[in-house]
């Protein structure tokens, strides 16, 4: 018995099964249960999986060197507690892996340090898509505790390692560099105050250098925002404070962030720096 919905049909547009025997008995039972109730497969949901089994192979190539790339990148953030990969060496499976397959797949789970933090990159991931499904061309992420095991009791989803800052991947066919930017965008929006400071050498978050330079970083993200506010639209400017407070998690002070930012977009700009308006 084999899932035909998943990496077999490959685009999240069909559902499918296959039952496979050798033996000519039950072959011809199965056959006269698909003949007289109509339990077979549609014409046109055949088709489907008829291409998707066409591209199997290319796909699985692709989307199994992304979660590769995805999982050494985990491995390096400080916010991830735990990355499970089979074709990571430290996984317990490693090596059985290596004998019975020629590859290590595409789906990929991941811990992180809270719920929070996890809730977080659920909310802020755009091409990667938070929806339940596995196995088709494009990234997407599920969170086990409401989704994939909401039914199984938590002290059993505890046991078995799925907490609330469990997150799973199944890794599609995009580029890969595209899923890696989406991810540092993701992780880098999550700012401790304290650590940004640290890392920046600066003194303190109310500091006009700590807040100017997060100031630039925040423009340079949202020039959408720079345009509206130099066509008149003063909200622009109330949300890019916006998202400077919360990224300092308002240890700054609102009214200096204010001031700082008009500035910085009022000022003329004299060379091609992008952070200047023209």
């Amino acid at each position: 018995m084999h899932s035909g919905t998943k990496f077999l049909g490959g685009h999240n547009d069909t559902l499918a099964g296959f039952l496979v025997t050798n033996r000519a008995d039950i072959s011809e039972k199965l056959r006269f249960l698909i003949k007289t109730t109509g339990s077979g497969l549609a014409p046109f949901d055949s088709w489907l999986i008829l291409r998707g089994i066409k591209t199997l192979g290319i796909r699985m190539e692709q989307a199994q060197k992304n979660a590769f790339k995805i999982a050494e990148w985990l491995k390096t953030k400080s916010a991830v507690t735990r990355v499970i990969y089979p074709g990571l060496p430290d996984h317990p499976g490693y090596e059985i892996m290596k004998k019975q397959a020629r590859g290590f797949g595409s789906m990929l789970t991941f811990q992180l340090e809270s719920r929070e933090f996890a809730l977080s990159v659920l909310e802020k991931v755009r091409m990667i898509k938070f929806a339940e499904s596995l196995g088709g061309v494009e990234t997407l992420i599920t969170y086990p505790t409401t989704q994939t095991h909401a039914d199984v009791p938590k002290e059993i989803r505890e046991r078995n390692g799925i907490t609330e800052a469990t997150l799973r991947l199944s890794v599609g066919i995009e580029d890969a560099q595209d899923l890696l930017d989406e991810f540092e965008k993701v992780f880098a929006e999550d700012v401790d105050p304290e650590k940004y400071v640290e890392d920046h050498g600066l003194k303190t978050v109310n500091d006009e250098g700590a807040l100017r330079t997060l100031a630039e970083e925040v423009i340079a993200k949202n020039p959408k925002a720079v345009e509206d506010f130099k066509g008149g639209k003063e909200k622009a400017l109330g949300a890019l404070v916006g998202q400077i407070m919360k990224a300092m998690k308002g240890k700054a002070n609102p009214g200096m962030v204010n001031e700082l930012l008009r500035e910085m977009l009022n000022r003329n700009q004299t060379d091609r720096n992008p952070l200047r308006n023209k």
